[in-house]
């Protein structure tokens, strides 16, 4: 079979790669030298009077947009892919889990272990959240 004449593969987003991630990382953290060097409303120190009562969530901490089947696939490089739902993770044959802050790669059976542990968490969280009233939190 000719290469013209063979399915193409499904097309999956890139993920954003480390130098991009370093430069934009850097861009960010030079904006208050250089609104200090130009002066101005940026410069001046703030107080807790002018500071809002929550910081905004950047857009980007949100993560990758998800499919319509509420998930991302994302390619790393070569085939070598990312998913943000276990679950859906679990359908793929893979081997290796690498979770990031192990010292070491998972296997099916540590994904397994995962999912009931956020279960678990799930539920919990529910059942704490019904058990407590949180009105004195928020009370100044």
């Amino acid at each position: 079979m000719s290469a013209a004449s063979s399915p193409e593969a499904p097309k999956v987003q890139e993920g954003p790669n480390r130098r991009s991630f370093l430069a934009r990382g850097a861009a960010v953290a030079a904006v208050p030298a250089v609104a200090a060097l130009a002066g101005g409303a940026f410069a001046e120190r703030a107080s807790a009077a002018t500071l809002p009562e929550y910081a905004p969530v950047p857009p980007s901490s949100l993560g990758p947009a998800v499919n319509a089947q509420g998930y991302y696939v994302g390619r790393v490089e070569k085939n070598l892919y990312w998913v943000t739902d276990a679950a859906t993770a679990m359908a793929y044959p893979w081997k290796h889990f690498i979770g990031g802050h192990m010292g070491r790669l998972g296997t099916r059976d540590d994904m397994v272990v995962y999912q009931q542990y956020v279960d678990d968490l799930i539920v919990s969280v529910k059942q704490a959240l019904t058990a407590i009233d949180p009105t004195p939190f928020f009370v100044k």
